[in-house]
C-alpha cells in the first residue's frame, strides 16, 4: 500500500487550514495598564555572514507590539485577558 500523498512534492507538507472567527476570541489587554490598543514595531538584529543563508550579513527582523498608553512591550508573559484584568483590578481596590 502506497501512503504517499499525490500532488505534493517530496518533503512538502500540506498546510492546515483553520477558520477562526475573531469575534469568538477573548480580547487581551496590557497587564500593566489595562489598555487594549497596541502598535507594531520591529527589533532588528544582524545576522553575520557566517550564519547567513546568503553568505552576506543581513538583518533579522523581530516584530513586537507596544501598548499605546504605557509603552510596555507586549509579550506572552504580560498578555492578559480583559476579564482577568478586571478581576485583578477589582481585587486590588478592595
Amino acid at each position: 500500500m502506497n501512503n504517499k500523498r499525490k500532488g505534493f512534492p517530496p518533503g512538502m507538507q500540506q498546510k492546515l487550514k483553520i477558520n477562526i472567527d475573531p469575534d469568538t476570541l477573548p480580547p487581551v489587554v496590557c497587564a500593566k495598564c489595562g489598555w487594549s490598543v497596541f502598535i507594531q514595531a520591529n527589533i532588528i538584529k544582524r545576522i553575520d555572514a557566517l550564519h547567513s543563508p546568503t553568505g552576506k550579513p543581513q538583518p533579522f527582523i523581530i516584530p513586537v507590539l507596544f501598548c499605546t498608553r504605557c509603552e510596555t512591550m507586549f509579550t506572552s508573559d504580560n498578555m492578559i485577558r480583559i476579564d482577568e484584568y478586571q478581576k485583578l483590578k477589582k481585587a486590588n481596590t478592595q
